[in-house]
């Protein structure tokens, strides 16, 4: 039944990848899995050079979050990037909204909830 000709394919996916793969009916499929790795998230000390990365990236060389907002940020995401991007986005536009020069502890644990559920659009106000 085997051939010479193996196939290589790399699985990527979010944690529901995984439960699905635990599933009795992929047994036959996960056999075949000869390396599995998850990603856990950063460590606090990670998620403070991700963001000083990113700022640089972008031009800037001043610290957005202070201390505490970093540590918010990392308590309330895990450490997950995808979560520390979106919060962190969302965190910096309240700030920029207030006319502030950084970010304090009160938007990401404000907003903390806005990972799993945002808001909806109509109670968003615009600015003509």
């Amino acid at each position: 039944m085997d051939s010479a000709h193996y196939l290589t394919l790399l699985l990527g996916g979010q944690p529901l990848l995984r439960r699905t793969l635990s599933l009795q009916m992929h047994e036959p499929l996960r056999q075949r899995i000869a390396v599995q790795y998850h990603l856990e998230g950063l460590t606090r000390e990670e998620l403070n050079a991700y963001l000083t990365h990113q700022f640089k990236a972008a031009g800037v060389s001043q610290a957005l979050f202070d201390e505490t907002a970093r540590q918010a940020l990392y308590q309330t995401t895990k450490g997950i990037p995808r979560k520390v991007n979106k919060l962190a986005m969302t965190a910096l536009r309240l700030a920029a909204a207030r006319k502030a020069a950084t970010v304090n502890e009160a938007p990401p644990i404000k907003m903390s909830s806005w990972i799993r559920t945002p808001p909806a659009i109509s109670s968003v106000r615009r600015r003509a």
